[in-house]
């Protein structure tokens, strides 16, 4: 039970922090070109 929890906890936090990055690079490239 806790175990899944977690497991959803922490791909919950890999997505937001890859879709962060996609965001932040996006942004970097936009500016540049």
């Amino acid at each position: 039970m806790y175990m899944h929890l977690y497991t959803i906890m922490y791909m919950h936090a890999l997505l937001c922090i890859s879709a962060s990055l996609c965001l932040f690079f996006q942004s970097k490239i936009s500016l540049h070109s």
